[in-house]
């Protein structure tokens, strides 16, 4: 039993038509990995350097000033706070 399929030619390209014809495997060769350097990873790597020099998160500390802020050991004054904050980070008083 012959089950190919054959087609007339009726000068239109096969979609046009609607005709199913079989595909050709691909003869590409792979294509290789380029080596050139990705512009986002380069545009991280200050962030990750950064970010590694940072100083380590203290948890039992940062759990101390919860229990204290709960017990209302401290004043809750973000203003306060905040200038904290800056002065930690830059060191400059405001």
């Amino acid at each position: 039993m012959d089950i190919s399929v054959r087609f007339k030619s009726l000068g239109a390209a096969p979609a046009e038509t609607g005709a199913i014809v079989p595909r050709q495997p691909a003869t590409a060769a792979p294509i290789a990995p380029v080596a050139a350097p990705d512009p986002v990873q380069a545009q991280l790597q200050p962030l990750r350097e950064a970010l590694r020099a940072l100083p380590e998160v203290d948890l039992e500390k940062v759990q101390a000033m919860r229990t204290a802020l709960a017990r209302g050991e401290l004043a809750d004054d973000p203003l306060a706070l905040a200038r904290a904050m800056l002065t930690r980070t830059d060191g400059r008083e405001r």
